[in-house]
């Protein structure tokens, strides 16, 4: 990755209110323009999780906040964690 980017990382305990902080601020900012969200409930980003380095540079804004919000970055029923904190590792290595 060559370009610079602004990335916020969420990693959302579950019951600490982070499904309310997506609906209610992430979420709206994200429709506004103001933000960039990477979370998996938005259908055509799913996969961002999943995606190492250079995949997951497509999903990246240059000029905006990026914000990755996921509850699944602190405690994993659905993705191998050990892969998600991999792929993180990888993700901010390059960047």
């Amino acid at each position: 990755m060559t370009k610079k980017y602004q990335l916020l990382l969420h990693i959302g305990l579950r019951k600490t209110a982070t499904t309310s902080l997506q609906q209610n601020v992430l979420y709206p900012l994200h429709q506004e323009g103001k933000i960039n969200l990477l979370n998996t409930r938005i259908a055509h980003k799913k996969d961002f999780l999943q995606m190492g380095g250079e995949k997951a540079e497509l999903l990246l804004v240059e000029n905006k906040l990026n914000v990755l919000s996921d509850e699944n970055l602190s405690a994993s029923m659905f993705f191998n964690v050990d892969d998600l904190l991999y792929n993180l590792k990888h993700f901010f290595y390059q960047l």
